[in-house]
């Protein structure tokens, strides 16, 4: 196996800056949505909106060591907004960052695969596409169709509200970011980015329209982002898939591993507990 500590923080160090560079960008762009962050030793935690699926803390207890004011400073930049607080981590993170959570009342409420793949020399040669593909990327400047087929390909996995459309627009504009559409005999079916980052290719999103499931897409989009990946000169790239899911299924096919898990960890607003 070729995962280590020193590559799983590699790993949490891109996943950090490209969340910063996207933060930066909706402060300056879409001032609508409301962002805001916090930097801490190793990591950054961020609000956006009413606290959507965009807003979690990264890199926490990896990094770089921390104590019991730092997650003060997170709890209160969170709930200042009336939000829960939302923890990402590492599986490889410290013994202190979990025993620490649990006491301060954090709950485990989310668990996913992390799987890596090393960049290979097929991954440099462009898939082969079937006649009735087309594909359409960020240098076509198709913001606004990019964006709306992401967004109908999670419309009945995940609330709107929690991935609206400005969410969108602001990841095709981020700078280390990179996109493909999908078309289908002529029709947009399924949307796929990831950023580039420190040698590090981050996978961070895609979806297929619902109707266009099962034609390959899913498959195809991860083909796309390796060879785009290759071409960046990327030495790795990650994507984080649910157990038994068909993201899982086509990461592995492509040659990614499983290399540890990723948890999510959360300590309610204090109304809602009451």
């Amino acid at each position: 196996m070729f995962f280590s500590k020193e590559l799983a923080c590699r790993i949490e160090k891109a996943f950090v800056d490209s969340y910063r560079i996207h933060m930066e960008l909706i402060q300056k762009e879409f001032p609508n949505m409301k962002a805001s962050y916090l930097d801490f030793p190793g990591g950054l935690a961020a609000h956006v909106l009413d606290g959507n699926a965009s807003s979690y803390v990264h890199g926490l207890g990896l990094l770089a060591d921390f104590d019991e004011k730092v997650i003060e400073e997170i709890e209160s930049f969170y709930f200042d907004y009336k939000s829960p607080s939302k923890i990402q981590l590492s599986a490889l993170a410290s013994e202190k960052t979990f025993e620490t959570l649990g006491k301060r009342g954090y709950m485990l409420t989310a668990v996913y695969n992390a799987t890596v793949k090393k960049i290979s020399k097929k991954d440099h040669e462009p898939p082969e596409l079937p006649a009735n593909i087309r594909i359409e990327t960020k240098s076509d400047n198709n913001e606004n169709i990019w964006s709306k087929t992401i967004s109908d390909g999670f419309v009945d996995l995940i609330p709107t509200d929690d991935l609206p459309i400005d969410l969108w627009q602001s990841v095709f504009r981020c700078s280390d970011k990179f996109a493909h559409t999908v078309f289908y005999e002529e029709q947009a079916a399924g949307a796929s980015q990831l950023s580039c980052l420190n040698g590090i290719a981050m996978f961070n999103g895609a979806s297929t329209i619902e109707k266009f499931r099962g034609k390959g897409i899913q498959n195809l989009l991860i083909k796309l982002r390796l060879h785009k990946a290759a071409i960046e000169d990327c030495e790795y790239a990650t994507l984080g898939a649910d157990n038994d899911s068909t993201s899982l299924r086509n990461a592995i096919r492509n040659g990614f591993e499983v290399v540890n898990s990723r948890l999510v960890m959360v300590k309610p607003y204090p109304e809602t507990e009451k």
